[in-house]
């Protein structure tokens, strides 16, 4: 089932702080903040309080998330809280997705799910 209202959220973040999304890394610490592609963004919105991207002195991109101590990947966090499968999560988290792409991937799931 579409998790409808955080995938809305996620996109009316994007559309609020845009220096904020960076489609073609999952999460890049940067100087201003901290920067996700749409799979980050969710991550980001729904991990527990003590959960954490594992960001290194040396590496200041990541495809994970640590959660309860264990390592997750953050599309695999993302595909579980929008409810989409893994096909629909290649196509959703593309690198080189803009918004208008990601609003064209939503009316279709849209069409193809019930929503929560």
């Amino acid at each position: 089932m579409l998790n409808l209202p955080l995938f809305d959220k996620v996109m009316k973040l994007i559309e609020l702080e845009p220096e904020r999304w960076e489609q073609s890394t999952w999460a890049y610490k940067a100087e201003c903040g901290t920067a996700f592609c749409f799979a980050g963004h969710v991550v980001n919105l729904t991990m527990p309080e003590d959960a954490y991207f594992p960001f290194s002195e040396f590496d200041r991109e990541t495809a994970r998330v640590v959660i309860d101590g264990a390592m997750n990947s953050i599309s695999t966090v993302a595909m579980r809280e929008l409810g989409i499968s893994a096909g629909e999560a290649v196509a959703l988290f593309n690198g080189g997705n803009t918004m208008t792409d990601i609003r064209r991937i939503r009316d279709f799931l849209v069409e193809k799910y019930e929503t929560i």
